[in-house]
């Protein structure tokens, strides 16, 4: 399926924003990743979950949590790509999904 995500551009190129996949946080154009399922906690939260590629599925609530969810938007885009194997990241304020593996199609801004 069609989702959106949030990366840092560094040189040029979309990246992971924390966590990397196979010791990298490049995210190629074109070609699918599959992430490295391990379990894990954002930041400072106590609540551990099964890693993914955090996604949404439309560009409107990627827009809006890039909007409301990030202090630092320098080097920030909006990337649109296939996702697959989405599951709910329930403990998530906002409705994100965790993907098993991503395709980049292009980066939006």
């Amino acid at each position: 399926m069609i989702a959106y995500r949030i990366v840092e551009i560094r040189n040029g190129q979309p990246c992971s924003l924390f966590h990397g996949t196979d010791g990298s946080r490049t995210l190629p154009i074109g070609k699918w990743v599959k992430s490295n399922r391990k379990l894990v906690r954002d930041g400072r939260c106590s609540t551990k979950y099964e890693s993914g590629f955090h996604v949404l599925k439309t560009l409107k609530e990627a827009q809006e949590f890039f909007d409301t969810m990030f202090r630092i938007k320098d080097n920030r885009a909006l990337v649109k790509c296939e996702a697959t194997g989405l599951r709910r990241k329930w403990h998530s304020k906002k409705r994100v999904y965790l993907a098993n593996r991503i395709k980049i199609l292009e980066v939006l801004q």
